[in-house]
């Protein structure tokens, strides 16, 4: 009986709203009962519609890759080595999903828009105050990524983290025991290891990326730079409207979003990869010496980008 009413719940939440999607998608008009799958033949042949396809996959990557290159090291620093202030890092990292991904856009739109832009002022009080703009542009593509990927990234460092603490030490122990170093290790065991949490982390961000319409219309709008999420809120508001073509470009958004979803599943599947053993076992951890004030300098320019900066901008500009 639970069974029954959970599938009831699922076909009428997911699969009845879907239909109708779908169904708007094959209408010539929302309010004529012709069909045509022309609306989708217009996605892949009209210029400007299939610009911001590519952009929409050239967002979702890029956070992707941004997310693995903070995430993972983060993530290594604070479970397998004695860098200072691991711990008290291990909570601030979560800081960002409070403040979550638009408030981030807002402070930075504060601090690196290219003419009001408080670092933007700066750097031209100090160098060259004749400059109308500054250097920094958060109104660009880059300035999108930068802005999902430093605030989605603590899901790769969570996922991460989690699988590193609870790795056997006895794999890389018999590893560097083989004449091994620390970097050959790292690569050739541990990564491998812990590659389903890493990837899954990865893999969600990028769902969130493709789905995110706050952050590209805020930074994306004035650089006209647009993605399928805004190309559908501009045709379900504008006069004439066209829900059907806007229901084709939702319709292709799912499918994207459910190909990542099925991949990030398929790897989880395969297990985690990660060994437990009969006993109990604590992860050794990596001496760094000389190298800890690099992973502090690592740890403390994430922080300071994305919380202590945007934190202070908005307290000054409200």
């Amino acid at each position: 009986v639970l069974q029954g009413f959970v599938t009831l719940a699922v076909l009428f939440l997911v699969l009845y709203p879907l239909g109708w999607l779908w169904l708007g998608s094959i209408r010539t008009d929302p309010f004529t009962p012709d069909y045509t799958l022309k609306w989708y033949g217009t996605i892949f042949t009209d210029k400007v519609l299939w610009a911001r396809v590519v952009n929409t996959l050239i967002i979702t990557a890029g956070t992707g890759i941004m997310c693995l290159i903070i995430g993972v090291p983060l993530a290594w620093i604070v479970a397998r080595t004695d860098s200072p202030f691991r711990r008290q890092f291990e909570l601030i990292a979560v800081i960002p999903f409070i403040t979550a991904p638009l408030i981030g856009a807002l402070a930075w739109i504060n601090l690196a828009a290219p003419r009001t832009g408080l670092l933007n002022l700066l750097y031209r009080q100090l160098f060259d105050p004749a400059l109308k703009e500054g250097p920094l542009n958060i109104f660009s593509m880059g300035g999108i990524i930068f802005s999902l990927g430093l605030y989605y990234s603590p899901y790769v460092f969570l996922f991460t983290a989690g699988a590193l603490k609870s790795m056997d030490p006895a794999l890389e122990e018999a590893s560097r025991v083989s004449g091994y170093g620390i970097i050959p290790t790292s690569i050739r065991v541990t990564l491998p290891l812990v590659y389903p949490a890493i990837t899954s982390g990865v893999l969600l961000t990028m769902i969130f990326a493709a789905e995110q319409f706050a952050i590209p219309a805020l930074l994306g709008t004035p650089a006209q730079i647009s993605v399928m999420t805004t190309t559908i809120f501009e045709l379900m508001n504008r006069r004439p409207t066209n829900r059907s073509l806007a229901a084709a470009i939702g319709n292709l958004l799912v499918v994207f979003t459910f190909l990542l979803l099925y991949l990030r599943n398929k790897i989880l599947s395969r297990g985690a990869f990660t060994t437990v053993t009969g006993k109990g076992h604590r992860a050794s951890r990596i001496r760094l010496g000389n190298w800890r004030y690099l992973t502090v300098g690592f740890m403390t320019t994430y922080v300071v980008t994305s919380v202590l900066f945007p934190s202070i901008a908005l307290l000054m500009v409200s």
